[in-house]
Parts: structure tokens; C-alpha cells; sequence
């Protein structure tokens, strides 16, 4: 459910999945001069993630959340390239992710659901690495890509759901398979041969 207009709101909420990745070693590239820091922004992002869905415009429980993203099934995504987003203000540098189904689906369904507003309308899966200062993006992503070209595709396992509505506040869970999994497993390893 789209809003047309711009909200007054100070900040939106998000929809991502936590990512089991290591950015470290990819940040490590970019010199401390060269990130993007506005006070919002620290240059290198702590908790990777793929976003389904920003610019909530209202917030939602957390069970309302977890019951359309858990329609679908996430085990993995797969990171594909590094491409930069980039603005007059800063470059971001991000990891492309394959555009599979589930990311798809999921982020179509959180549309349809929740109010959100948008100036992007084709959902571009990605996991971010930092921001870097405007028109340095390319540079880093040259560097990134030949330090780890025999990297690619990297595999990364999803670790939960991460949610932040509109007042900043955010919610980590284990995603629906992620616990009926944990269930099956502690009963498998409670039978005689488990």
C-alpha cells in the first residue's frame, strides 16, 4: 500500500533479513579518510542485512511482520557482484544479490500489506559493504572486486528477521522455518539414535 507523498515522518521503518557475512575484510579496503560520516551514517555498515522492504510509514508488531515474511523460505541468498548506489551527497557500496523468488515475493507481499512510501519502484536486492565519499564509489569497488575475484558467488546463510519500525527501535528473530527447524532437530537428537 503506497503512499504517493512524501511523509513528514523523521525516520522510516525496515524490513531486512540478517546476514551471516564478515564485512570486515571488504571495509578494510577503504581508507578512514575516504567513508562517508554525517553523523546518521558512521561509514561502515555493523549488522549486514538484505532489506525486503524500506520506508514504512507506520509501525507494525513484530508478529505481524514475521507472519507475511514467513510465507517464504530463507536459507541462503547468494552475493553476485559489488555495485555502487550513488548520489550527490555519497557512494554506497553494496553487494549485488541474486534476485531470486523468495526476496521477490516476500518484498511484493510487504508492499501490498504495509504502508510504506518509496521513490524506488524496482526492488534491487542488495547487502550493503559502507558508504564512501560522493564519486569515490567506483574506485573502491574496482579495488574490492580484484582483491576477492575469485570470491564470487559468495554464499551467505540468513540468519533471521530484523525489523526497525519508525521510532528506531528494532527487533532480531529467528524466522518462522529458522524455530520450526531448532523444534525438529532438539526432538531428532532426543530420539535413541538421534
Amino acid at each position: 500500500m503506497p503512499l504517493n507523498t512524501k511523509s513528514d515522518l523523521d525516520s522510516y521503518g525496515c524490513v531486512m533479513l540478517d546476514v551471516d557475512i564478515e564485512l570486515t575484510q571488504y571495509q578494510n579496503i577503504i581508507s578512514q579518510d575516504d567513508l562517508f560520516s554525517d553523523g546518521e551514517y558512521s561509514g561502515k555498515v555493523d549488522a549486514p542485512h538484505v532489506t525486503l522492504l524500506y520506508g514504512l510509514t507506520q509501525s507494525y508488531k513484530l508478529d505481524e511482520i514475521e507472519k507475511i515474511v514467513s510465507k517464504e523460505s530463507f536459507d541462503n541468498i547468494v552475493l553476485k557482484d559489488v555495485i555502487v548506489f550513488g548520489n550527490d551527497e555519497r557512494d554506497v557500496l553494496v553487494f549485488e544479490v541474486d534476485k531470486t523468488s523468495n526476496l521477490v515475493n516476500s518484498n511484493k507481499s510487504l508492499r501490498d500489506n504495509l504502508e510504506y512510501y518509496s521513490e524506488y519502484p524496482e526492488y534491487k536486492p542488495h547487502v550493503t559493504i559502507c558508504y564512501v565519499k560522493a564519486g569515490l564509489g567506483q574506485n573502491y569497488k574496482e579495488k574490492i572486486l580484484d582483491t576477492f575475484k575469485d570470491s564470487f558467488p559468495i554464499n551467505c546463510k540468513i540468519s533471521g528477521l530484523f525489523y526497525s519500525d519508525i521510532s528506531g527501535e528494532e527487533f532480531h528473530e529467528p524466522l518462522m522455518f529458522t524455530k520450526i527447524n531448532e523444534k525438529i532437530n532438539k526432538f531428532i537428537r532426543g530420539l535413541p539414535n538421534g
